[in-house]
């Protein structure tokens, strides 16, 4: 999963994401919507908000009634090995700890 921030909402329906195709694998299919967050409290889940284009270093969801800049989302990417590819450290967060990984091929 990556988290990213709700950065823009330049229209009613759709918002802009702090994500793109540096930060999310997409080889397999566009990053899902799994959970979405304000003010760390979980948001009920928004159904039919669908990631429909991406960008170096941002995301386009439409359908994203409900969503406003700085609510955070967390994204189920489809293969994870991309984004191994693309950084040399990620940081996984669980609900116990925080952990560097440093992948090596």
């Amino acid at each position: 999963m990556v988290r990213a921030l709700v950065i823009s909402a330049p229209e009613p329906g759709r918002v802009v994401l702090n994500a793109g195709k540096r930060e999310l694998a997409y080889d397999a299919g566009l990053p899902v919507i799994v959970s979405r967050f304000r003010n760390g409290a979980l948001l009920p889940d928004g159904e039919g908000a669908t990631l429909t284009r991406l960008f170096d270093h941002h995301a386009i969801v439409d359908d994203a009634e409900g969503l406003q800049v700085g609510d955070i989302v967390d994204l189920g990417i489809s293969h994870p090995c991309s984004v191994f590819d693309r950084w040399r450290e990620i940081v996984a967060v669980g609900d116990d700890a925080v952990e560097t990984w440093r992948p090596v091929f």
